[in-house]
């Protein structure tokens, strides 16, 4: 089992950049006819994520997007400009680090109390409290950002923090 090259996927999909979608240009099975949209949505981890399915091997739809527009495998990680993982248009992938996909986290944990990315609540003191994790010399390290009377006010002191320490930040 191989894996597609730039010339199979064009003679087998069509995709359209301004939308994100994958369609079929020809017949593969009774059940796939040309024209119509390849690939299945499923949630995973809270996240939309979009497979195709093609010649035997399953992809993600960003990767296919990446090899169908460039002719090249992505280097590293597809992200999504706008953390909207279902969304495959052209204008919001980026091919970029693990690190860097990280760092475009746009939502907080659904275990968490605040809601809010970067946000805790310290039980023993009653106050909310921001940190952010940044990597420094290949090493993770979670750096303290203060305590705050209202979770709102620490949110706000993370976005900052978070703008200016995650390069990979798009919010």
């Amino acid at each position: 089992m191989e894996i597609i090259t730039h010339a199979e996927l064009l003679e087998i999909l069509h995709y359209e950049p301004d939308t994100g979608v994958f369609t079929w240009r020809k017949a593969m099975s009774k059940r796939i006819r040309p024209g119509m949209v390849a690939g299945s949505t499923y949630m995973y981890r809270g996240k939309r994520v979009t497979q195709v399915g093609v010649l035997g091997r399953s992809y993600l739809a960003s990767r296919l997007a990446w090899l169908y527009v460039t002719g090249a495998w992505p280097i590293g990680v597809v992200d999504h400009w706008n953390g909207d993982s279902g969304n495959q248009s052209w204008s919001n992938l980026r091919d970029v680090t693990q690190k860097t996909n990280i760092e475009n986290q746009r939502q907080a944990s659904r275990r968490s109390i605040s809601g809010l990315l970067g946000v805790g609540w310290n039980k023993r003191d009653s106050i909310w409290t921001a940190n952010i994790t940044v990597v420094e010399n290949g090493k993770k390290r979670n750096k303290y950002l203060g305590r705050f009377q209202g979770k709102h006010q620490a949110h706000a002191a993370y976005l900052e923090a978070k703008r200016r320490l995650h390069a990979g930040c798009t919010i």
